[in-house]
């Protein structure tokens, strides 16, 4: 990450993030996440400046994947596995994420 982005600003919630000044699916995209290594989840993903209906209907129409509700109805899931939250008042976040698996060869 560091070779395409400066150092990560921080590191919180078992992430290191890095500020971003670009854009994807037509969103300006803030922040890049990833998870440290000592995290039981391998994750990687985006704050984009939008809420997350205008990013939802964004990423529909620009790619065809649909998102659909989580159990809790606030989170929207992808069928290969990909979230999309809101963060905050006017930003989301998409994230993928599996649960690392440690000791298996």
């Amino acid at each position: 990450m560091t070779d395409f982005f400066q150092p990560a600003y921080k590191v919180e919630g078992e992430a290191y993030w890095f500020k971003a000044e670009t854009t994807l699916f037509g969103s300006r995209v803030k922040e890049v996440f990833v998870s440290v290594e000592s995290s039981k989840f391998a994750f990687l993903g985006i704050v984009m400046e939008d809420k997350q209906e205008t990013a939802k209907q964004r990423i529909e129409t620009m790619t065809g994947t649909r998102f659909i509700p989580e159990q809790n109805l606030e989170t929207l899931r992808t069928p290969p596995g990909s979230f999309l939250i809101q963060y905050g008042r006017q930003n989301s976040k998409l994230f993928c994420v599996k649960h690392r698996i440690y000791g298996v060869t």
